[in-house]
């Protein structure tokens, strides 16, 4: 999750489904560390590069979400498990999407509002990700 110095958070837009908003997120290859990973997958689906950003808060545990009926697929079967951290942007930096984004738009909101707005299958997640780093956040 990516914070701004005024405590409102990126979320984006997924192009497929159009409509479906979230955090940005990715998976870690083989041979990474999960910081490695947080890195590369920030610069891919936000174009902001490593430099830009700073890590705030880890989680202080993987947190797992489970998919409904209709998406499991065999590749993610049940759903995922997940390492949250919380990154602070530098005011300089601009967001953009990258030649071939996953996401087709971004917006800055409070916390809350990115609870609201994710999927249902996925807003008790983002309540755990919100509680663990609570006093970073605007809610």
């Amino acid at each position: 999750m990516i914070r701004r110095e005024d405590g409102l958070v990126l979320t984006c837009e997924r192009a497929k489904p159009r409509g479906a908003w979230q955090f940005p997120q990715g998976g870690i290859e083989k041979g990474e560390t999960p910081d490695e990973a947080l890195f590369r997958e920030v610069l891919e689906e936000t174009a902001v590069p490593a430099g830009s950003v700073t890590i705030v808060g880890r989680a202080s545990r993987w947190l797992t979400y489970e998919h409904p009926d209709r998406l499991r697929r065999k590749k993610n079967s049940l759903g995922q498990t997940q390492l949250w951290f919380l990154l602070q942007l530098e005011d300089s930096i601009e967001v953009v999407s990258p030649q071939e984004p996953e996401f087709i738009s971004a917006r800055w909101t409070p916390f809350q509002r990115a609870v609201d707005d994710v999927v249902d299958f996925k807003r008790h997640l983002y309540e755990m990700v919100g509680d663990e780093f609570a006093d970073h956040l605007v809610r």
